[in-house]
């Protein structure tokens, strides 16, 4: 890990500052001591102790990033931030820990795609960086090896229900693979998306030279969030696994999510920034072939703003647990 080797031994003073506290927001003081956070309140500058003045600035604890995909080898290139441009850049925005998901590529186990990722984030990482376990496939030697990856400290899994042929499972193997995870005390994120559907949609948009930016969100419509969520917790109904649901973007995919809790199914559910925050006007129009359009390609794509408001409701009620970035630029 990279780190500052400069030791305050007689810690720091921060002042003045918007202090955030669970049920509390105010303005003061607080001081940190080897490296933990001593006392809050209205607090005076001990001799030799460096302060810093905040004001105008909120003091809140480092943010805890959920979701990326740094260094990530994908469709014969890889995305542009590492370990060390990716954790530089959390940083800078107030986030202390990343979550990045290490990948099991087709042919290779866990624990090689494991290795991979430890080898790129050694020593190029600003920040505090932990794991999930993306599979790409499932068979019996992924299955046994699970035990061994949950004893080496991996607690979390993804599973796809999109990209055919390269990454998505069926509904069998997610029954097999939650079965495991169950036994094991361990968790499942899933990319909820209907993958033989997109790849209909997808086939028939490049055979009417339907290829700008535009026609991505129509190949990757709502309906298909909403009935990958039905149809998983339809499965995890059998066994009530931990689990939760990645990037929701839509409020039929929340909408899919209540009716599982209702039915007694407790499934978690993250959501991003940009369904939050960006709708699909970014895509232009149906001749945009600029590569600004081009930009804000993703998977599941940007949505008609109608779901953004759903989205910070679930947010601020709880119905939705958390944010991740999913950053894979």
């Amino acid at each position: 890990m990279i780190v500052d080797k400069k030791n305050d031994a007689t810690g720091v003073l921060l002042r003045n500052g918007h202090i955030v506290l669970p049920d509390k927001t105010y303005v003061g003081d607080l001081r940190i001591r080897d490296g933990v956070i001593a006392e809050t309140g209205q607090l005076e500058p001990e001799e030799g102790e460096r302060t810093l003045d905040c004001s105008g600035c909120y003091v809140l604890p480092g943010g805890i990033e959920t979701h990326t995909h740094l260094q990530l080898e994908s469709m014969g290139t890889v995305t542009a931030d590492d370990f060390e441009t990716g954790t530089r850049a959390a940083l800078y925005g107030g986030t202390t820990t990343v979550l990045d998901f290490a990948t099991q590529f087709h042919g290779e186990s866990m624990a090689e795609g494991l290795a991979r990722w430890h080898k790129k984030a050694e020593n190029n990482c600003y920040i505090d960086y932990g794991f999930h376990m993306a599979l790409t496939e499932w068979n019996a030697d992924l299955k046994s090896e699970m035990a061994s990856i949950v004893e080496g400290g991996i607690s979390s899994f993804k599973i796809y229900m999109a990209y055919k042929n390269n990454m998505m499972l069926q509904e069998d193997e997610i029954y097999d693979a939650l079965s495991e995870t169950k036994r094991l005390g361990a968790t499942v994120g899933f990319h909820c998306e209907n993958g033989l559907l997109i790849d209909v949609l997808v086939k028939e948009a490049k055979a009417r030279g339907n290829t700008s930016p535009w026609y991505h969100q129509w190949t990757r419509p709502p309906v298909f969030e909403e009935e990958a969520i039905t149809r998983l917790e339809t499965v995890n109904a059998l066994l009530h696994a931990d689990h939760y649901v990645v990037h929701l973007s839509t409020a039929d995919g929340l909408d899919a999510i209540l009716k599982a809790r209702s039915s007694g199914i407790d499934v978690i559910a993250e959501t991003c920034p940009q369904y939050l925050l960006l709708d699909n006007t970014r895509y232009g129009t149906e001749m945009s072939e600029d590569f600004e359009a081009a930009k804000y390609i993703m998977s599941p794509p940007l949505r008609d703003k109608s779901h953004q408001e759903p989205l910070w409701d679930g947010l601020a009620c709880g119905d939705i647990q958390f944010v991740g970035t999913d950053h894979c630029s």
